[in-house]
């Protein structure tokens, strides 16, 4: 049985060793739903209070993985809602905390880690300019500063930085989107990402193009790149630093693990409007892209199975293509590349077995882009 909604109530917080504990009761009772309701009430309470500030490491300092989110979640809690409250003093500290426990916790649970770059980047946006302006460059060498140092001292049991910093580096453009930033704190922030686009896009080249396996680990690093560079093409990257981080996305479209993410920074990068003034280019890659003989093997695979997901990444795809580039299309129609585009759109418009509201194949790419095409003017 969890601890009653009176019980609750009438604790008392102090910072000891058994009320600390009782904490991560309630939080245990939040996360178990067993009477969830009273325990988020007394937690969210707790979060208002100024002792919060200090209760967020002692939560991190836990074994519970449930204690530690909460933990960083206090942390981002506070940043985001009760900055004022934060004296100058103790600015500093706040960040120091953040970063010391992002290095301690990088090998550990990717819930955590997402929840404290989450606050990370909330202290960011809050302390520029006065506090902290460079705070995407000096991410990037405290981490590396730290694996060096930690490496040194245990070499059976290396730092994994590139899972943080990636993450934060997923998380930043993502919030500075979304924050509601003004006057010389917009401009002060915006000029950090934009300093810091060579430096992440060349990152992101690298462990792209790097020739690891495919082990867990693998997997889960490049697909941590590519959710990173479809949020930087979604902030804004110049076409001139993505062009060749391209050709590797699309390398990596062709492969089981990667697909799903490939496709998403595919649709993103075809669908954003600037991209248009380099037409020829995107065109010719996403092209070979989707009519080489992988994605031929893929729809003829998805007809006879009758597997619809099979081939559902790259019929998006081709639909994106094709929402964005009609002129194109139109324009280049008898073109051998072109006419097999065309032919594959045709085959996933007789994709059989459904009716058409519910195919998600045959509805989108085959009736209304096909026919849409054939009636283009050249």
């Amino acid at each position: 049985m969890g601890l009653k909604h009176k019980q609750v109530a009438r604790l008392k917080f102090t910072m000891d060793i058994q009320s600390l504990a009782q904490v991560e009761q309630i939080i245990a009772q939040l996360y178990g739903n067993v009477d969830s309701n009273s325990a988020q009430e007394y937690l969210q309470a707790l979060q208002k209070q100024q002792y919060a500030w200090e209760l967020a490491p002692q939560l991190l300092a836990s074994e519970s993985v449930n204690s530690q989110f909460f933990g960083a979640h206090t942390f981002q809690v506070k940043i985001s809602r009760d900055w004022h409250t934060l004296p100058p003093d103790r600015k500093e500290w706040v960040r120091n905390e953040l970063l010391r426990w992002i290095v301690r916790l990088s090998n550990g649970p990717m819930v955590v880690i997402t929840k404290l770059c989450l606050a990370l980047t909330a202290f960011a946006l809050q302390a520029v300019p006065e506090f902290w302006t460079n705070f995407i460059s000096d991410f990037f060498n405290y981490l590396h500063t730290e694996s060096m140092t930690i490496s040194a001292q245990n070499q059976y049991q290396p730092l994994f930085i590139e899972l943080p910093l990636l993450e934060f580096l997923t998380i930043v453009p993502e919030e500075v989107l979304r924050a509601d930033l003004i006057g010389e704190r917009k401009a002060k922030v915006n000029q950090e990402l934009i300093d810091s686009i060579p430096r992440v896009m060349s990152m992101l080249r690298n462990l792209l193009s790097a020739h690891h396996g495919y082990s867990e680990r693998d997997i889960i690093l490049k697909q941590k790149c590519l959710r990173c560079l479809q949020s930087w093409i979604q902030y804004g990257v110049p076409f001139e630093m993505l062009h060749l981080l391209i050709d590797h996305v699309i390398a990596l479209f062709s492969v089981e693990s990667m697909n799903d993410v490939a496709t998403e920074v595919l649709v993103e990068f075809i669908s954003q409007t600037r991209i248009t003034y380099y037409q020829d280019t995107v065109c010719e890659k996403i092209l070979q892209c989707m009519t080489g003989d992988w994605a031929k093997s893929q729809i003829t695979r998805a007809i006879n199975d009758g597997d619809e997901l099979a081939a559902r990444n790259l019929c998006r795809l081709m639909t994106t293509f094709g929402d964005n580039f009609t002129n194109y299309v139109a324009i280049n129609f008898l073109r051998q590349d072109i006419v097999v585009y065309l032919e594959m759109m045709l085959m996933f418009a007789g994709f059989p077995g459904y009716f058409g509201q519910d195919q998600e194949i045959s509805f989108f790419c085959g009736r209304h882009q096909f026919f849409s095409y054939c009636h283009s003017d050249p």
